[in-house]
């Protein structure tokens, strides 16, 4: 138990906090169950070799249509608004 938390408390140096914490975005309460599941779905296309890595990048070009750029704008108003 002690080795875990010793290591725990070194990867915690490396964390990231997550910017849109506490932050609202319409389009990511609408979008993103349904988003995270095609990622999570090509990944896995992917890695059974269903799929081509190629396909990764136009996935991602497709998402950012679908809902990705809207998210990152209301995002990004929302932290303005509340600096």
């Amino acid at each position: 138990m002690k080795e875990t938390y010793a290591v725990e408390q070194k990867l915690i140096e490396t964390a990231v906090a997550n910017p849109t914490a506490g932050h609202h975005s319409d389009a990511y309460t609408e979008h993103y169950g349904r988003m995270s599941t095609e990622a999570t779905d090509l990944v896995n296309d992917i890695v059974s070799g269903r799929k081509k890595t190629g396909e990764w990048k136009p996935f991602w070009t497709e998402w950012r249509s679908k809902g990705l750029d809207r998210m990152a704008r209301e995002f990004q108003k929302s932290i303005e608004k509340n600096v």
